[in-house]
């Protein structure tokens, strides 16, 4: 099978890889075997972990970087993870086919060597079929039923890292009450503004809007660059632990004209009173005026100790094939996720969206076409670089994995996790529904109509 060819502006290596797959008759894997070809242009591609995520008991994989003159690959999402993903999900469904044995029940009878969040991924495969109703949907590869619109449904399963950088904040409290927050830190469009003033505000005790917050600028304390789903658990770590060190000094300045010791103090609702007594207290900005003409500033960094890495995801899709014309159409896809503590549900859920959006594209339509003979790129443009539009997309449906056993980790990365799944739980959706694996990305009609052709 043949990996995703590279984007035009954020480019992945392409790769070729020859795998064979050996499991008992009750879909238990038993032995790995790939060839792999991969090229990043002029440069060098990392090597591959095959199979991705399993660790099955007999294993030879080899990999093969091959130089080409084509221009170098640029940063990707989530690197090299798409392609491990769809080069083990794809074949481990084409061992389910043949058992034959729902893939679903098949990765719970693979569990066993699954590697770490074996638990999670048990949640999150019977969160996704219930939203997906798989029961009732799966069908042995291939459906029977008359007519040119064929239908499937595909599952796949990822990792990905997501821990922190380096992060610097400063927080500070002035006499009127306001506060301000500032890291060097920068916001993509990701809601990290939104999510550092969340922190800050939680901390502190007051509404988002008393908190104001300043990015982007060398002006303010250093912070790592936005990107490698590490700015979340950045930030976060940093803005919590220098807005817990001011609110401690303020603690401080109004502990004696309260009369109650400053580590029985607590801020909420915008009021700094003793803990279980909010007779003694007073309002946010009275509580500053005791600072005199002096504001509190404080500066810290991120601490690992607050925050966690590697997070977990299933995601389904269903599709619709017309096996005349070879389109695709993409009916629905589930995504469901755990990044940690989720700090703002609206921008998580957004990023995953995204990841959903931005799979579909290099699933079916994204291909960067390049001369065989020059190296050139000959669609570098928008004529004739395929995007999908918004009839294409489908129903989408995101589930955060949420409450015990996630919360406490802290916040983990989360923009590249979701980008991984998407190409094999298409490719996987596709072969259910025609009966055949469409063995490229991106899964065009014409590539659909040559696969129903050699079956």
């Amino acid at each position: 099978m043949r990996n995703p060819s590279p984007r035009e502006a954020g480019s992945r290596p392409t790769l070729y890889a020859r795998v064979k797959i050996a499991g008992k008759k009750d879909g238990t894997l038993t032995a790995w075997q790939s060839d792999a070809w991969g090229t990043s242009g002029p440069q060098a591609q990392s090597p591959l972990n095959l199979p991705y995520l399993f660790r099955v008991p007999n294993r030879l994989a080899n990999f093969t970087a091959v130089l080409t003159n084509t221009g170098p690959t640029r940063a990707w999402r989530a690197p090299n993870a798409p392609q491990q993903c769809y080069v083990t999900m794809c074949p481990f469904d084409d061992l389910a086919a043949k058992v034959p044995m729902d893939p679903v029940e098949m990765y719970r009878k693979n569990f066993p060597i699954l590697g770490a969040r074996v638990k999670e991924y048990a949640e999150q495969l019977t969160i996704a079929s219930e939203l997906m109703d798989w029961k009732s949907k799966w069908h042995p590869r291939g459906d029977t039923r008359p007519g040119p619109i064929k239908r499937g449904v595909g599952v796949a399963l990822h990792t990905w890292g997501g821990g922190g950088r380096s992060s610097t904040c400063q927080v500070r409290i002035n006499p009127d009450g306001s506060v301000e927050v500032s890291l060097g830190s920068q916001d993509l469009g990701t809601g990290n503004r939104t999510v550092i003033g969340i922190v800050a505000a939680e901390t502190l005790g007051l509404p988002l809007e008393m908190v104001h917050v300043n990015i982007g600028d060398s002006r303010y304390p250093p912070s790592g660059s936005s990107g490698g789903s590490t700015t979340v658990g950045s930030v976060s770590s940093s803005t919590r632990i220098t807005a817990t060190d001011a609110l401690n000094q303020l603690f401080a300045k109004v502990a004696p004209v309260l009369g109650v010791a400053a580590d029985r103090l607590e801020a909420t609702d915008s009021r700094i009173q003793a803990i279980n007594d909010s007779s003694k207290g007073l309002d946010w900005k009275q509580a500053c005026a005791k600072l005199g003409g002096t504001s509190i500033i404080a500066t810290n960094q991120m601490s690992r100790d607050i925050i966690s890495a590697g997070v977990g995801g299933v995601q389904m899709a269903e599709v619709s094939v017309d096996v005349d014309t070879g389109v695709i159409r993409v009916d629905k896809m589930v995504a469901v996720q755990d990044c940690g503590l989720v700090i703002n549900m609206t921008t998580a859920e957004s990023q995953v969206y995204g990841a959903l959006i931005f799979g579909i594209n290099y699933s079916l339509y994204e291909e960067k076409i390049m001369d065989q003979q020059t190296g050139r790129h000959l669609n570098p443009n928008m004529e004739f670089y395929k995007l999908a539009g918004m009839n294409d997309i489908g129903e989408l449906v995101v589930h955060m994995m949420t409450g015990p056993g996630y919360d406490e980790r802290g916040p983990i990365g989360l923009g590249e996790p979701p980008t991984v799944s998407p190409g094999p739980a298409l490719s996987n959706a596709v072969a259910n529904a025609i009966g055949v694996r469409v063995p490229e990305l991106p899964m065009t009609p014409d590539r659909v109509l040559a696969a129903l052709g050699k079956a």
